[in-house]
């Protein structure tokens, strides 16, 4: 697991990072955002064997007037 620090909130964001999935196994990989009423929502999600190389993630998203922080986990 990878959180952040809490963010002000904000009408629009856009997450950007870096992530590797490579496997047969893999699993899911998640970007989820955890806001001040411990609301939880899923904004971007992989779940296939992409080879051992990294890549760029982007997801664009709106914190819904509330403080957030970025939780990203497989």
């Amino acid at each position: 697991w990878l959180s952040s620090m809490i963010f002000d909130k904000t009408e629009q964001r856009c997450f950007i990072f870096w992530f590797q999935i490579s496997g047969d196994d893999v699993g899911q990989l998640l970007v989820d955002i955890f806001y001040d009423n411990n609301h939880r929502e899923t904004i971007w999600k992989l779940s296939q064997n992409k080879g051992n190389k990294w890549y760029e993630g982007r997801v664009g998203f709106n914190s819904k007037n509330m403080t957030y922080k970025y939780i990203k986990y497989k």
